[in-house]
């Protein structure tokens, strides 16, 4: 099985967020939302850091940075907004494992 650490994000993390969400999103999403934009990385810093906004989750591999998600919590309702993983990890099992770390 596919070895990876999870863990809470940290505003040091937005760049590489950054990154694979910009990576992982198709050109037509990135021109109409938020991941298309320069302020994406000072966006996700914010929410980061912000206790009631999304909270974000990594997949680490030794340091890098290789997968992430975003979750929203509404009352009693979780929500997975963004699931991104740098394509050479997709179809291992790190999705699998950030799902039921955010779960």
């Amino acid at each position: 099985m596919f070895s990876a650490t999870i863990t809470l994000a940290s505003p040091e993390d937005s760049g590489a967020i950054a990154r694979i969400m910009k990576i992982g999103a198709s050109e037509q999403i990135r021109r109409i939302t938020v991941i298309g934009s320069h302020g994406l990385q000072r966006y996700i810093e914010h929410q980061i850091r912000v206790a009631d906004a999304d909270q974000y989750l990594i997949g680490l591999r030794g340091e890098q940075i290789i997968g992430m998600t975003a979750w929203g919590h509404i009352d009693n309702t979780i929500m997975l907004n963004h699931i991104f993983l740098l394509p050479e990890f997709r179809g291992m099992g790190l999705g699998a494992l950030l799902v039921c770390e955010g779960l």
